[in-house]
């Protein structure tokens, strides 16, 4: 009797230990811009419990009870202690770089946080914002994402006047680059010299090159998961530069008050108006458009809408006069060339915290552009190359955060992709040798849905598993595959521990490019009776470790890829 009395205390005490975990949750801003802070990592200082903030700033922890206190702490930011309220709903924090003294915060320095790198079950992966790439040296005054991403290890540059990053093996188009989820296909202005991302118009960059999270798909190499800024919704500010080649200005525009605000920013080249003052006629120029605007509906629901556009023009007319050109009867014609190149993408958003905080949802609607026109005339011969990719999909991702050492997240996408990947319109005596082509509309749907959990088995092991299915249906031919995903971390001592991962990935489309012509003749194609999917096996093993004394991250890490399906086109080929 006394042995199940004693067993009764046992599981009554079980039980109100458990009872008294709570889960909080809420969103991480900058106190300066307003703005979300990504990769914070979240302490319960009482167990010992960590967690982190997602893309958006949110974060969701079980705490023992109510009476801890949360500790903050990320690269570049003093770290911050917080007593835990779940009372009033998901809480807002506000992280600053200076020290400072907070009512109801207590905020000290600290030393870099190198803790998150050596924890964290993620491996090959680099973030980068805006403060850290503007340290890079520059061309002009121009800061390059995808130049520092080239100087990453196991990535290499694409080739001369190209912009593309050759990752692990891997070729330029099996790269996923995408602007707030909507993929961008064009990265590179003035033949490769500049990327199209307009440093000030972004908050972070994030590129993986293993390891890869179960949300992505698509590609066999890389992702890079680019962020625009969203503007704080303090006050009004604006931030700009003249470089040698181009100008550039940034504003941000309160709607509300700590409610809404609009960033808007522009580039442009203005290096065929410096050549136009000496004589000189250089007919080329580029610019970007960034919008990017949010509101804050509730504590709990957020909108943001997102919206780049850039363009790449080349226009070239001479008129032959009496000279060798010169046709029957003394006429004069006109020698023309030109193409325009450009992306247009855009974001509608929606993010949502159910009660209590333990579910998280993400809902985003996108649309994507890629568009080529190339035209030429020549004694009464007109040429038009053209080729059009564009993209209609929605997403959804969901973050439950309900069971204790466990954070799982799951969802789904859909992308309708439209190809037009070869127009040829011609008049005149050129039409003999080169037909007209109409480039019909070229229809092929992908979908994906995953599932994974990380999970803390103890203070040294910790696991990444989950599962992602794919498919694509191209001209009522569909195509599948399971792409399972994994990785493990296990702390040999404090600071250091050791990474293994595996990733298997699909990809559902192609490039053709030309390697002899450097003109922006990228043709897109989905995979056919003919072009089988790709696909790759990537395992990587690493030793990361952390000098918290000076502040220092290392990592050395070695993987295995293996890919199959590979497309090589005949060198020369038309």
């Amino acid at each position: 009797m006394k042995k199940v009395y004693l067993l009764g205390l046992l599981f009554l005490a079980a039980q109100v230990s458990n009872a008294q975990k709570v889960t909080i949750s809420g969103e991480i801003l900058d106190l300066k811009t307003g703005e979300p802070v990504v990769g914070v990592t979240v302490y319960d200082t009482l167990s010992g419990e960590g967690s982190y903030t997602n893309a958006f700033g949110f974060f969701s922890i079980i705490v023992s009870n109510e009476n801890t206190y949360l500790r903050f702490s990320s690269v570049g930011y003093k770290t911050t202690y917080v007593k835990a309220n779940a009372e009033n709903g998901p809480m807002e924090i506000k992280l600053e770089a200076n020290s400072n003294e907070l009512s109801g915060v207590v905020i000290q320095a600290d030393k870099v946080d190198v803790s998150q790198e050596v924890e964290s079950t993620q491996m090959s992966v680099v973030k980068l914002n805006p403060e850290e790439i503007s340290k890079i040296p520059s061309l002009g005054g121009e800061v390059d994402i995808l130049k520092v991403a080239q100087l990453m290890p196991g990535v290499a540059k694409a080739g001369e006047g190209q912009s593309g990053m050759l990752v692990r093996g891997g070729t330029a188009d099996q790269n996923l680059v995408i602007l707030d989820d909507a993929t961008v296909y064009n990265l590179s202005h003035l033949f490769g010299f500049f990327s199209v991302f307009n440093n000030d118009a972004i908050r972070d960059v994030t590129i993986y090159t293993g390891g890869f999270p179960a949300q992505f798909g698509g590609r066999l190499s890389s992702v890079m998961d680019v962020r625009m800024a969203e503007g704080g919704a303090q006050k009004f500010s604006g931030k700009g530069g003249v470089g040698l080649l181009s100008s550039r200005l940034t504003l941000n525009v309160p709607i509300v008050k700590d409610k809404g605000a609009v960033m808007i920013s522009g580039r442009r080249t203005y290096i065929d108006q410096v050549f136009k003052t000496v004589g000189v006629t250089l007919p080329y120029y580029f610019y970007d458009l960034n919008l990017k605007a949010n509101y804050k509906l509730s504590n709990k629901d957020h909108l943001y809408l997102s919206s780049y556009f850039g363009n790449d023009v080349l226009s070239f007319t001479e008129n032959t006069g009496n000279a060798e050109f010169e046709v029957e009867g003394g006429e004069s014609q006109e020698l023309g060339f030109g193409f325009q190149l450009g992306n247009f993408t855009s974001t509608l958003r929606w993010t949502h915290v159910y009660k209590e905080g333990k579910l998280f949802h993400n809902v985003t609607a996108f649309q994507t552009r890629f568009k080529y026109d190339i035209g030429g005339s020549f004694l009464d011969n007109n040429i038009l190359i053209k080729s059009q990719i564009q993209d209609y999909g929605a997403k959804v991702d969901w973050d439950y955060n309900a069971i204790e050492h466990h954070r799982i997240k799951f969802g789904a996408s859909f992308t309708n992709h439209g190809f037009r990947p070869n127009i040829v319109n011609t008049s005149g005596d050129i039409t003999d040798f080169l037909q007209n082509r109409k480039g019909d509309l070229i229809l092929s749907q992908e979908v994906g849905a995953y599932i994974v959990d990380d999970f803390k088995v103890n203070n040294r092991l910790s696991l990444n598993y989950g599962l992602r299915l794919s498919g694509s249906l191209t001209e009522g031919t569909p195509y599948g595959g399971i792409e399972p995903r994994t990785s493990a971390k296990y702390t040999v001592v404090q600071n250091h521990s050791l990474k293994f991962s595996y990733s298997r990935m699909k990809q559902y489309m192609h490039r053709v490019s030309s390697s002899s012509v450097v003109l922006p003749t990228d043709l897109w194609y989905p995979v056919t009776e003919n072009v089988a999917p790709q696909s790759s096996h990537l395992m990587a093993l690493g030793y990361f470790g952390g000098l918290e004394k000076w502040s220092v991250n290392y990592s050395v890490e070695g993987y295995y890829k293996y890919m199959q399906n590979l497309i090589e086109y005949k060198e020369g080929a038309q």
